[in-house]
């Protein structure tokens, strides 16, 4: 049987069910790459570490990725309408948020970022960089440059 994800927003007085969003592209088949990936590199019971830090909430925003890969979108905490999507974010795999400010960890170079060469001497784009969002504006206030982590 395929996965079927959702996020559920709940209300935190009562437990009555406020919406719940359909994740599309998500679980094992996505996170791995491929089903066939079942061995040391994915497979079914594998779950990358930053699955849980792709959602960060404020008082009336829910700051999430609601399929593998794609960018952060920003959901009414009350009713889950659609206010925002950052396509800046895309690939984001951690997120931290405070004082109007989400902070995005990317996977891919920066857009100005240049191949860069590692001992084998072939040339590779460098793994991440941070990208900083006016959440009131939705303007990027500031990207790092591109760094090699995880």
């Amino acid at each position: 049987m395929p996965g079927r994800w959702s996020l559920y927003a709940r209300d935190a007085f009562n437990g009555t069910l406020l919406w719940k969003k359909p994740l599309v592209d998500w679980g094992w088949e996505a996170w791995s790459g491929s089903p066939t990936l079942q061995g040391k590199n994915g497979g079914r019971f594998t779950q990358p570490i930053h699955i849980p830090r792709t959602l960060a909430v404020d008082r009336d925003r829910v700051f999430v990725t609601l399929s593998y890969g794609e960018p952060v979108t920003v959901l009414d905490s009350l009713t889950g309408e659609q206010l925002a999507q950052y396509q800046e974010t895309t690939n984001c795999d951690e997120l931290v948020l405070g004082d109007g400010l989400l902070v995005a960890a990317v996977h891919g170079a920066a857009p100005e970022a240049k191949l860069s060469t590692v001992r084998s001497q072939k040339p590779v784009e460098l793994g991440k960089h941070l990208v900083a969002i006016d959440t009131d504006t939705g303007r990027v206030r500031w990207r790092s440059r591109p760094y090699v982590g995880r």
